[in-house]
């Protein structure tokens, strides 16, 4: 009959072996064996051409295993990735001069970036004023705007996108909603061990 406790031990020691990188002792005992080797070959033609390669063999082994094997482990990233607080080219603004609502933020063009026109231009005089800007001056969404968006409301804002002739990375490349992708990915994929 089986103790519980050495049944407890052998579930321990296989979690650990389960935990061991088995491709890094492999390299490990690979390195050993090729350097070793190598210095048994040439001994015979002389103790500084053993010792040369032995100490090259052993710098190259260990640039490989740094670079392979990486101490720690690394952490998965959050997805999406950081998204542009407005559309590529497109500038910030904190509280849009004229808006109803104090603090109203936007996103406006300084360069003349829209491809079709559909966001006019202004200048930063523009910014300063009181009288209201025009629908056609700014860009109304923003990056919390898609943080915390839906499949419905990514598709109003890549709309938006397409309409005004933008593209915003991570949302809309100018042909198709990234965004839209993105989040199906993740909900189709919710038991699955992907980042989020």
């Amino acid at each position: 009959m089986v103790n519980t406790g050495d049944s407890s031990l052998f579930q321990l020691v296989q979690k650990q072996f389960e935990k061991i990188n088995w491709t890094m002792v492999a390299y490990i005992i690979f390195a050993i064996i090729t350097t070793t080797m190598g210095v048994k070959t040439l001994m015979p033609m002389g103790s500084q051409r053993a010792t040369i390669f032995g100490i090259g063999a052993v710098l190259i082994f260990l640039f490989y295993y740094y670079r392979w094997f990486p101490a720690g482990k690394r952490s998965v990233a959050n997805w999406p990735p950081t998204i542009n607080t407005c559309p590529d080219y497109l500038t910030y603004v904190a509280k849009l001069p004229g808006s109803g609502t104090p603090g109203t933020p936007g996103c406006v063009d300084l360069v003349g970036i829209s491809t079709n026109r559909a966001i006019q231009a202004i200048t930063p005089a523009n910014l300063t004023g009181t009288v209201a800007l025009t629908a056609d001056k700014v860009f109304s969404f923003i990056s919390k705007d898609v943080l915390n968006a839906n499949s419905q409301i990514i598709k109003q804002i890549c709309k938006e996108c397409e309409t005004k002739g933008v593209t915003w990375e991570g949302v809309w490349d100018g042909d198709s909603c990234v965004g839209i992708s993105t989040i199906q990915n993740l909900s189709n994929s919710s038991n699955a061990n992907c980042p989020r």
